[in-house]
Parts: C-alpha cells; sequence; structure tokens
C-alpha cells in the first residue's frame, strides 16, 4: 500500500496537471470568444475583403513602317475607362455617379455595359481615349467608384490616313467567335484585330503577347500591393515595299477618282498601291454607328472599295498585246504580217469600227500596237478564235486572283463560250470574239492583274507573285531583337515564281511596239515620252456606256454626264535605268476613271515615274 506521503505527492501532481489543461482549454475558449464574438466583424470583413486578381495587359500592337523605315502606323497612348461587373453592387447608381464626369448618356453607359457584357468575360470598357483630368480624378477617388478602373492602352494612329487606307487597312472589336479562337497567351491583346489590308492578313504578327499583373485588392476592386508580374510583348513590326513619299505624291496628284500600282518589275515588289478616294482608318479603331457605316457604304465614289484588287475594269486596247503574242506564238501572224485598215470591219453584218474612223491604211504588228488599230487585232482575233485567246489570256493570270498578302481581292472575270453559256444561259457569238481582240466584251481585269500582265513581259514569261511586305522583325520580353538561332531575327516573304515558255523575239516585238506607243510621233501614249526617262506603254480606254446609249443621253439631255465618260487605262514600264532605284526596271498601271482620254493617264503615269526618279537622284 502507498503511504501517505506519496498519496500526497501524486494527489498535487493530478492537480497541477488539471489546473495546467484548465488554463490552457480556457485560454482556447477565451480565443475563440475573442475571434468569432469580440472581433468578429472585423476578421470578417479582412477575409472576405482581401483577394487575388489576375489581370491581363494587352501588348502594344506591332507598328506597320515603309521600305525605307518611315513610320507609317503606330499606337498612342490613352486612358481608358473600364468596370468590372464582380466589384459593383449596384451598377445604376454607379454608372449615375460617373455619366457626369464621363459627359456621357446614362442610356449610352448602359448600353456600352450590356454589349460590353456579351462579346468578352474582361472588364468593359466605357469610354475610350478620356482626358488626364478625368483619369487623375478617377484614381485619385478610386474608393467612390467600386469596380471603375482607369487603365494605360494604345490608341491605333494611322499617320498617312486616306492615303493609305485600303492598303494598310484598320483594327476593330473582335467578336466572340475570333476570341474563342484566339491563342491563351493573346486573348486580352485580340480584342481588337485587323479587318482589312495588312492590319488583317498579318493581325497575328501584329498582335503581341498578354502580359500578366497578379494583384491582391480589396472586395471594391483596388489594389494593395503587385504579387506578381510578367510584362507584355509587343506585337511583330511589319515593313513594308511601299515608298509613301511616292505613295503621298500619286494620292495628292491624281486627277479625279482611280487608281495606280507601281512595281519594282524585276522583284515583284509594290513600291505604291493608291486607291483614290480612300477613307480615315480612325473611324473605324472604336466602333463606328450604324448611321455612319450606311452612308459610307451608299457612298457614290465608293471610298471603301480598293480600286486596285477589287476594281474591275475591261482591260480595253491594253489587252491587245495579249493578243499578239498570242498570234505569234500560234504562228498565225509574225512581224511582217500586215492587215489594212479602211476604218472598219465587217463580219457578216456586223461592222466594227476603229477608232480612228478614217482607217490607219496597212499595218504591221508594231505599229499595230503604238497605234492601238483596232482593225489590225480584229482580224487576228477572228484568226486566233476564242480558245486561243482563252488559252494565252489564263497563261498571263486573267481570270485568276494574284494571291498577294491582302484580303479581297478578286478574280477579275474570263468570258468563254462554256461560261456565257452556264452563267447567262446564251450561245458564243462571233462578233464577241472580234471584240474581245480589243479588250472589249465582258473580259474584267483588276490593276493589279493588269500590271502582273506587263511584269510577265519584262521579265521574259516569268511569272511572280506581287509582293507587299520587306520583312517582319519579332520582339523578345526585353523589346530586343531576338538573338537565338533558331528564331531568326527577320523574317522575309519572298516571291514565288513559275515562267511561261515564249519566244524571246517574240516577247521584243511587243516591247519594241511598246516602245513606239509612246515615242513614235503616231503612237497613242505620246502624252507618256518623257525626256528623262525611256518609257514603254500602252493606252487603253473603257467604255462605261455603249456608243448608241451616249448618242441617245445626248440627243435627250444635250451633253453626257461625267459619270458615263469612258475609263482611261495606261499601262508601260520603265527598263533598267540608272535613276531609278537598283537600276532596275520599273512598271506601272494607271486607271483614270471617266477621264475620257488614255491621254490623261498616260501623261500622269509619266508624272509618276519622274517623280520617282527623281527623288532618288
Amino acid at each position: 500500500m502507498l503511504k501517505h506521503k506519496q498519496l500526497t505527492t501524486i494527489k498535487r501532481r493530478k492537480f497541477i496537471y488539471q489546473s495546467l489543461l484548465g488554463l490552457g482549454l480556457g485560454a482556447l475558449v477565451l480565443k475563440t470568444w475573442d475571434l468569432q464574438v469580440l472581433r468578429f466583424d472585423r476578421l470578417y470583413s479582412l477575409s472576405s475583403n482581401n483577394r487575388i486578381k489576375i489581370r491581363l495587359v494587352p501588348a502594344p500592337r506591332g507598328s506597320i513602317y515603309d521600305r525605307t523605315g518611315l513610320l507609317l502606323v503606330t499606337n498612342s497612348p490613352i486612358y481608358n475607362v473600364t468596370i468590372d461587373l464582380e466589384d459593383v453592387e449596384d451598377l445604376t447608381a454607379l454608372l449615375k455617379k460617373i455619366t457626369p464626369i464621363l459627359k456621357d448618356d446614362l442610356a449610352d453607359l448602359r448600353l456600352k455595359v450590356k454589349k460590353g457584357a456579351k462579346r468578352s468575360p474582361f472588364p468593359i470598357l466605357l469610354e475610350t481615349d478620356i482626358g488626364f483630368k478625368e483619369a487623375s480624378f478617377f484614381q485619385v477617388f478610386q474608393e467612390d467608384f467600386p469596380g471603375i478602373a482607369v487603365e494605360s492602352a494604345f490608341k491605333r494612329n494611322y499617320l498617312f490616313k486616306d492615303k493609305m487606307s485600303h492598303l494598310l487597312g484598320f483594327i476593330n472589336w473582335a467578336d466572340q467567335k475570333t476570341l474563342a479562337q484566339a491563342p491563351t497567351n493573346k486573348l486580352a491583346s485580340y480584342r481588337k484585330i485587323g479587318r482589312s489590308g495588312v492590319e488583317s492578313t498579318f493581325n497575328d504578327v501584329l498582335v503581341g503577347r498578354d502580359g500578366v499583373i497578379q494583384n491582391e485588392v480589396t472586395s471594391k476592386g483596388l489594389p494593395i500591393r503587385v504579387l506578381d508580374e510578367d510584362l507584355p510583348i509587343p506585337g511583330g513590326d511589319v515593313y513594308l515595299t511601299i515608298n509613301s513619299k511616292l505613295q503621298s505624291f500619286i494620292y495628292d496628284k491624281m486627277p479625279g477618282k482611280g487608281s495606280v500600282v507601281v512595281m519594282n518589275a524585276n522583284t515583284s515588289e509594290i513600291i505604291s498601291m493608291v486607291s483614290k478616294p480612300g477613307f480615315d482608318p480612325h473611324i473605324y479603331v472604336d466602333g463606328i454607328s450604324k448611321n455612319k457605316w450606311q452612308a459610307l457604304s451608299k457612298d457614290p465614289d465608293h471610298s471603301l472599295i480598293d480600286r486596285c484588287l477589287q476594281g474591275v475594269y475591261s482591260p480595253g486596247s491594253t489587252f491587245k498585246m495579249l493578243i499578239a503574242l498570242a498570234g505569234l506564238e500560234t504562228g498565225l501572224v509574225n512581224s511582217d504580217t500586215h492587215f489594212n485598215c479602211p476604218g472598219f470591219f465587217r463580219k457578216n453584218r456586223q461592222v466594227f469600227h476603229c477608232w480612228k474612223r478614217s482607217g490607219h491604211g496597212p499595218m504591221d504588228m508594231k505599229n499595230a500596237i503604238a497605234q492601238s488599230c483596232n482593225v489590225y487585232f480584229y482580224h487576228l482575233a477572228r484568226k486566233l478564235g476564242i480558245s486561243n485567246i482563252v488559252k494565252f489570256a489564263r497563261l498571263f493570270g486573267f481570270g485568276y486572283k494574284t494571291n498577294i498578302n491582302l484580303p479581297h481581292e478578286v478574280s477579275g472575270l474570263l468570258p468563254s463560250p462554256k461560261w456565257k453559256l452556264t452563267t447567262l444561259k446564251q450561245r458564243w457569238l462571233p462578233g464577241e470574239t472580234i471584240n474581245l481582240g480589243i479588250g472589249q466584251g465582258y473580259l474584267g481585269t483588276t490593276p493589279l492583274q493588269l500590271i502582273n500582265y506587263i511584269n510577265i513581259i519584262i521579265n521574259n514569261g516569268a511569272v511572280k507573285r506581287p509582293m507587299i511586305i520587306k520583312k517582319i522583325v519579332f520582339h523578345n520580353d526585353k523589346d530586343k531583337l531576338k538573338t537565338d538561332e533558331s528564331t531568326p531575327q527577320e523574317s522575309s516573304l519572298e516571291s514565288k515564281a513559275s515562267s511561261i515558255s515564249i519566244a524571246d523575239h517574240n516577247l521584243e516585238l511587243i516591247k519594241e511596239g511598246m516602245y513606239l506607243c509612246v515615242n513614235s510621233k503616231k503612237g497613242t501614249g505620246r502624252a507618256a515620252k518623257s525626256e528623262l526617262l525611256d518609257i514603254y506603254g500602252k493606252t487603253g480606254t473603257t467604255q462605261v456606256i455603249s456608243s448608241k446609249t451616249k448618242r441617245r443621253i445626248i440627243k435627250e439631255t444635250g451633253e453626257l454626264a461625267k459619270k458615263f465618260h469612258n475609263h482611261a487605262w495606261f499601262v508601260g514600264y520603265v527598263p533598267n535605268s540608272e535613276l531609278l532605284p537598283t537600276k532596275q526596271a520599273y512598271s506601272i498601271v494607271v486607271m483614270l476613271e471617266n477621264a475620257d482620254k488614255s491621254a490623261y493617264a498616260a501623261k500622269f503615269a509619266k508624272q509618276v515615274m519622274e517623280f520617282y526618279a527623281q527623288q532618288n537622284n
């Protein structure tokens, strides 16, 4: 049995243990009371109000430059106001509060919120490009505007506006379908995408990689501190083959509506591509109202149409070189073959007139090209037949897109008996073949197709795809060029070439005819003759309405409205010249709508080529 002293010791230790346990439990109870009762409201607020928010930061869109490194399209820093509905308790009250600051209508703000909520999961843009004063006000009084944030952003700035509007294109808001297909690391930067021109074709190059900021924020969305940050990577910079000085000169000096394309015929680089009238790309960047869009769509001058790629016209007499080549290559004619021109050509009961009603007399091929004798080519078209004409026209690209790196190019129209039967449910008539010999009838071509056809002649049968991009430069995280050998610093887009087999002596004969067209006294293109450069070329006119209809209108109204005047063509080139860059050959096509006389197009072509030569010397 335990002694009394031992029992006392055990009891004392038990008491100590129980006391310590009791004190611990008591402290725990008191702490629980403090946390759950006394400090409940404060701690609950802290635990629910502070959270982590990840924000995607859009990358600056890549810039666009001309061939000399001159800036064409860039980004200007601006402030935007956004709203995050997750942080808003009373939307109506908040919108009423910010309406006078943004100087906007409450109904308009509601509509922006409604549309923005459908567009994407990002904070909704309420106002773009606000002033520094308004931006500062929102930032100073952040706590009074829960859910409202001011973000630093970039606005697309088109430095040449209408002068390059069709070529460069514009950006606009992406729809839900586009956003759903966007790369995961470009979601925020994809909110605005290219809609036409270079902006569209090279959108994935120009769009940079999103940055990511991880913030600890309050329940009102106010940032407490930055936990982590990954800076955005700017989009790639695109360098065009365009010479901006030449582009501006052409647009400013072009008489009326039309288009001009200038190319380095040897490399197929486009030096200038002008469609006039143009438009201001800035009107699309932040969205365009329905009324304004409808007004632009109904513009009688069709300023939204890129005439270089989408304007389809009859080529007129510029098509005669192809008819001549087809005749030479098939052996139906040669350089000495003559046809007499009395001023008309008769086929059964049909009479086809020459532009020179008194006639040219006996004509060989060179002079028929130079003086644009219709009767010579009526005879030749009848000999060739529609099958041969269509065969050679296809070889030279008529009826096909050139596949330039720009959107919305059309293929023009190369008619044939099969096409007419399928489309119009009518048979092909012999007179249509004869009319096709001078580039009239259903035949339709774009200015870009026409200059491509001339380049094939210049390059002795080589077929090259037109180039608009000189190079593309990408950036790394530190906004420097990549140095990793596995990823090239610059990306070039080269022209793919094929070839048409054409006898050199036949091509030289065509070129001699084009030289005489500009440089002989009787040449129809003598308005293009230059004391500075050797210019070769061919004129053409395209009827807007038939001669019969013209006579009727003049009889009824006393005059012919400008819109019914003929379109004027000039297509030509300057062979390798010491005065031109890289001493290579340069080609040009000029289309002046309703100019009536091809001499105007020839004269303007001379002005363009002389300006380009002079600015390089």
